[in-house]
Order: C-alpha cells, then sequence, then structure tokens
C-alpha cells in the first residue's frame, strides 16, 4: 500500500467529496492479498467481484474487445538467433482512470497507512488487476502509446503490437546490435507515456550488457512462460545458457477422484505441444476414469469427490510418475536456427497429420535455408486430441486430423510469417487426400464440410 501511495496510484477521499457524490455514483471495493509462492511475492488484489445487492462492479463493467495477443504469438521470439524478453512493471497502473470513475473504485484504508489512526475512505486512481475492463484498456493503452508517438519507429510499433502477452514483451533478432536497438527504442517510447519497461533478459550477454543492472534480470537464469497461465504445473522454461526450453513438471496432488483426475489433466501447461504424446495418455485414462454411463455405469454413477475404486489406481500413478521423471529431460532449441547460421534465404513449413483409435494429431517443423545451401529442421509445434467418444472410422479421424492440421497450418505460418506457398501439409490417408482432390462425387454433410474448410 506504501508503494500505491508513493506513486500516486491511491488517494485519501477529500473531505469535501464524501458527501456530495449522488448516490448510485460510488462503490466500495474489499481489497486482499495474494502471495505468489515460487517468487515469494505478495501483492493487494481489489475484489471488484464482490457482489452486494445482487450486482458488482465487474458486473456492471464492460468486457472490451480481446485485442491481447495469442500465446502462440510468443513463436516469432523462435525465428532469429538472438532472442530477448522484457516486462512491463504494473502494466495496469500505468493507465489512469477518468475522474469521474475513480468514485467506483473506494475503499477503506488506515489514515497516513498507520494501523494505529482511524480508518478513512480511499479511492483507486488507476486501472486495477481485477476489473473485467482492465486487460483490454490496458492493451489498448499500450498500443496507442506507440502507435501515436511521432518518434516510434515501424519496428517500434511492429514490435509492441504483436510481440507482447499482455505485459510480457518476447522478440528476437538477426544481431546483437538490432536486439538492442529494438529495446532501446521500445523503452524510450513507452517511457515518454509514463510506461517503464524493464527485467530485460536474453541470450547474449551483450545485449543485457547494454542496459544497467536496474532494468536487467540479471539475477535470474531463466524466463518462465507459466505466469501466462492460471496452473503453473507444467511449464515451458528458457534456459538462457544453452537457450533451449525445459520442460519442468510438477504434478500437483489431487484425490483421487473424478475431480482430482480432471483438476490435474488440466493444470497441465504445454502451449507448443512438446509433449503432446504425453499429455493425450492422461486425457486417455481420464475417458477411462470418468466414463458415460454406457461405458462403465458403476463408475459413472460416482459423485465428483467421491473415490474412483482402488484398482484404477495403479495406471493413474504410473502415468503421474512418468511426468515426474520426464521433468528437465525434454529439452527444445529455442530458435528455429542454429547458431552462425544466418543469413536465411528460404523458410518452409511442413505439417504432418495421423490419426488412429486411440487419437489424432498433428506436428509442424519449419525448414530453413542459407546461402550456403545448408538445411535445417526445427520442431514449431504439435497438438493432439482424444477420438470422440463414439466410434466413428478411421478415415473420418484421418479427416479430422487433417482439418486439425490445416487449421494449425494457417495460424503458425501468420504467426511467424510465412506465406501460403511455403506450406505444405501431409496425411498419408489416400482417402483424405481423395475426397481433398474430388471435384464430381457428392459426400456426405460430415465430409463435405471438413474437406471445404481444409480447402
Amino acid at each position: 500500500m506504501e508503494k500505491n501511495l508513493t506513486n500516486d496510484h491511491v488517494e485519501p477521499v477529500p473531505d469535501s467529496e464524501l458527501k456530495s457524490c449522488k448516490p448510485g455514483k460510488v462503490w466500495y471495493l474489499p481489497l486482499f492479498s495474494v502471495t505468489q509462492q515460487k517468487k515469494n511475492k505478495t501483492r493487494l488484489v481489489f475484489d471488484s467481484s464482490a457482489v452486494y445487492s445482487n450486482t458488482s462492479l465487474n458486473k456492471e463493467l464492460l468486457l472490451g474487445p480481446d485485442v491481447n495477443n495469442q500465446l502462440r504469438t510468443v513463436l516469432r521470439f523462435r525465428m532469429k538467433e538472438i532472442g530477448f524478453c522484457a516486462d512491463i512493471e504494473s502494466m495496469f497502473y500505468a493507465f489512469r482512470l477518468y475522474p469521474k470513475d475513480k468514485d467506483f473504485t473506494r475503499f477503506f484504508w488506515w489514515r497516513n497507512n498507520d494501523p494505529s489512526q482511524e480508518i478513512i475512505e480511499f479511492r483507486v486512481k488507476v486501472h486495477v488487476f481485477g476489473n473485467t475492463s482492465s486487460p483490454a484498456l490496458a492493451n489498448i493503452g499500450l498500443r496507442y502509446a506507440a502507435n501515436n508517438n511521432p518518434v516510434a519507429s515501424d519496428t517500434v510499433k511492429e514490435f509492441v503490437t504483436h510481440n507482447f502477452y499482455v505485459d510480457d514483451a518476447c522478440g528476437c533478432a538477426d544481431t546483437e546490435e538490432q536486439a538492442t536497438e529494438i529495446l532501446t527504442a521500445t523503452k524510450e517510447v513507452l517511457s515518454s507515456n509514463n510506461i517503464r519497461l524493464h527485467k530485460i533478459i536474453s541470450n547474449s550477454s551483450a545485449v543485457i550488457n547494454n542496459f544497467p543492472t536496474s532494468e536487467t534480470s540479471i539475477s535470474t537464469s531463466s524466463k518462465n512462460f507459466e505466469d501466462c497461465s492460471s496452473q503453473q504445473t507444467l511449464g515451458v522454461e528458457w534456459n538462457i545458457a544453452n537457450d533451449d526450453f525445459v520442460i519442468r513438471c510438477n504434478v500437483p496432488e489431487r484425490p483421487f477422484t473424478k475431480r482430482g483426475v480432471l483438476s490435474t489433466n488440466n493444470s497441465m501447461y504445454d502451449p507448443f505441444g512438446f509433449v503432446s504424446p504425453v499429455t493425450l495418455s492422461g486425457r486417455l485414462l481420464q475417458c477411462s476414469l470418468i466414463p458415460s454411463k454406457h461405458d462403465n455405469p458403476t463408475i459413472a454413477s460416482l459423485g465428483w469427490d467421491y473415490p474412483i475404486p482402488s484398482e484404477h489406481l495403479p495406471l493413474w500413478q504410473k502415468w503421474k510418475s512418468s511426468l515426474s521423471s520426464m521433468d528437465g529431460l525434454v529439452t527444445i532449441p529455442r530458435s528455429y536456427i542454429p547458431k552462425n547460421f544466418s543469413p536465411v534465404t528460404n523458410q518452409t513449413l511442413h505439417v504432418f497429420s495421423d490419426a488412429s483409435n486411440e487419437g489424432t494429431g498433428h506436428v509442424s517443423y519449419i525448414r530453413s535455408i542459407n546461402q550456403k545451401r545448408e538445411t535445417h529442421i526445427a520442431f514449431v509445434a504439435a497438438n493432439s486430441r482424444v477420438p470422440p467418444r463414439s466410434l466413428i472410422a478411421i478415415p473420418r479421424l484421418e479427416l479430422c486430423a487433417a482439418l486439425d492440421a490445416a487449421i494449425s497450418a494457417q495460424h503458425t505460418a501468420s504467426d511467424i510469417g510465412i506465406p501460403p506457398d511455403k506450406m505444405h501439409l501431409y496425411t498419408d490417408s489416400k482417402i483424405v487426400l481423395g475426397y481433398l482432390t474430388n471435384s464430381t462425387t457428392i459426400f456426405s454433410r460430415y465430409v463435405t464440410r471438413r474437406v471445404s474448410l481444409i480447402l
């Protein structure tokens, strides 16, 4: 709270305004503290969802447009040899409320921040974490600060618009000089609007050394993307020393119930699909442990918090043990190209799909060629799905896998800037290839729709 007062984020309500507000123009927020165990960091949260008289502040706020970049956008972070990250300090607090809206964020606190004094009314002057509208407004404000700055270059505007996930920036460059220039220019543009870009980290020590220690994260050896997920269990960690991603797996302890099984599976965080075969196994187990009434009426009749029969426990424990043993063993190079491979003259995206009775899946790779005609292949992303409970023929499952691959290829190519004529999609199903090349036969609506989407 002292930090909020010092930075002019909150203020005592003037005595002259305590009784002058019209009814319905004031709202009071409860507040509480939340401690992030991993960082041992405590922050105050204003509870905008607290209900009084069947309403709350969040119920009265509009969500706003979803302008935030998707997490897959950080695929751009892998395109070049030099990778770097940065963070905006207290992003929501960088944008102030209109004066007429401040009284909707009143709260009670001790006068002069001294618990020995009486409790008085304060109010927040900025957008706070927990407000429904804060994410959209902060993202719009951040882009406005860059795009409407007369000294901002096109590179800075592009970086701010496409390389931020909420308050985290992830970018890359061909050289250390380019990386330093992008970060320096972006810091200057944002600082002119009182937005601080800090916690700079890179796989290049030369980039880090171009900034004072107060602006870097040199005290840490890795940049975690787990903070983008509500569950910090199966995260992707960037080891800057080796410039690769390391799979960290901390399986939460949950009761062996339907709710516990579902919670364990949902807690896995794997945005790139590095361990899709392993997570697919967990979802297949989930289908057998949370079956339909037709598959296993005995288990299906159990409540969500009732113990699942013990004969199923060994298989579940074996799968969880395989997750734990995987911790730290799987590494994926961060960059799509190795050191001293640049400049790249041609890149193509190759996406493979396949299916079986156990599931469907696809995986994509990027193929790079440099001026010396050397070739390098790098893993991009993957995904897998559990097949529907109802029995579906293999050709239809192959068609579903091909559709998922086509959608993924389009999104991935858009994220990393590969034109459509540089994409290649593969399937080993001649029936699917026949569907796609046939122009005379009329298929069922199920097939026709998916073929149309793929094409």
